[in-house]
């Protein structure tokens, strides 16, 4: 798998799991718990993807990458995949 298709692939499953966590967090406020810890998680992981999201799109998307401005390098953009996979896990 490319370092293209590895981050692409963990937006999507970060993506995925925000709308799992969304759906519990309702159910369960809806029962009357105290989800406060639960947005704190979810805004987390919805920042990491969206900093994942922006340097897939100008990274790979871009019509000149070189000329685009890339927020990381790609080693760091490897390593927030990895900090999101645990995240999830």
């Amino acid at each position: 798998m490319t370092n293209q298709d590895l981050i692409r692939q963990t937006v999507l499953q970060g993506k995925c799991t925000l709308a799992c966590w969304g759906h519990s967090a309702i159910q369960q406020e809806n029962g009357g718990e105290n989800i406060n810890c639960n947005l704190k998680e979810m805004y987390l992981l919805n920042k990491w993807n969206e900093i994942l999201e922006t340097y897939y799109c100008q990274k790979y998307d871009s019509v000149d990458p070189d000329t685009a401005f890339i927020c990381l390098t790609e080693e760091e953009a490897l390593e927030l995949v990895g900090k999101v996979k645990i995240f999830i896990a």
